[in-house]
């Protein structure tokens, strides 16, 4: 399993990453975190809850109905949704808190590569490249997202805004049960007092608020995929030399299942 390594002048200068050539890496993300600065447009793209992470809420993007499993993924690992999720888009880079409590670029190791295998993380100069200082500046523009997205998140909760999900979503083998996500509690949230209200827009949380809530409507989609994926990975038929179905290997191999043949 890939480890993530700090990246330094002294262990790297000589070494060289490479990028993704897909999205795979994110095939068993069925829910990720969301950063202030795009939940307007990932509330247009997928459902939203809110999860519970080192004891705070955070807003994350739900992109499974069971663990491991992403949706979004299709089968040749192009993306199905219309906006890619900014904790996605910076693999395989992450800033990581070390031992001395400072935040640090660092890399999963399987996108190591020997020098000039790839794009360089130092320049001839000794400096980072280009490249690197952007991945480092969006990462950081990220984690300060994050802070202030626990901020926001506490204040929801400090005000009773913020309660269980219980998700059920259609597949064709029945109702899916998603548990573990939280949501906005919309008759709290119209029955705030006019001082609380004030105190939750100058801080500027109701706007999260309104992201979650209008996300919501994308769940039924998400059904809508999980039925298609099972579809796809159905067994498929049996059939003879003339295109016919094989009844002969359908009994044989006790797989037969009228459901399927309608």
């Amino acid at each position: 399993m890939a480890q993530l390594v700090p990246i330094s002048r002294d262990l790297h200068s000589g070494q060289s990453w490479k990028r993704p050539t897909n999205l795979q890496f994110a095939a068993a993300h069925a829910i990720t975190p969301l950063f202030a600065q795009e939940l307007a447009a990932a509330a247009m793209a997928f459902p939203i809850g809110f999860i519970q992470q080192d004891g705070s809420y955070l807003p994350a993007a739900i992109l499974g109905l069971e663990p491991g499993v992403n949706l979004f993924l299709g089968q040749q690992n192009q993306w199905l949704g219309r906006y890619v999720p900014l904790s996605l888009r910076y693999h395989p880079f992450q800033l990581a808190r070390m031992q001395d409590e400072q935040m640090a670029l660092c890399i999963f190791d399987d996108h190591l590569s020997a020098a000039g295998i790839g794009e360089p993380f130092f320049a001839s100069s000794g400096e980072p490249t280009e490249e690197i200082s952007k991945i480092l500046q969006g990462l950081n523009q990220i984690h300060a997202g994050h802070q202030s997205m626990v901020r926001l998140c506490a204040l929801l909760d400090e005000h009773g805004l913020i309660e269980p999900w219980p998700i059920k979503v259609q597949k064709e083998a029945g109702v899916v049960n998603v548990d573990g996500v939280f949501r906005i509690k919309e008759s709290a949230l119209n029955e705030l007092e006019p001082q609380a209200l004030a105190d939750l827009q100058r801080a500027s949380a109701l706007p999260a608020a309104y992201c979650q809530l209008l996300s919501m409507q994308h769940l039924s989609g998400l059904g809508q995929l999980a039925q298609m994926r099972e579809k796809a990975q159905a067994p498929r038929l049996p059939v003879n030399a003339l295109g016919e179905l094989d009844m002969d290997s359908l009994m044989a191999s006790q797989t037969i299942d009228f459901t399927r043949l309608m």
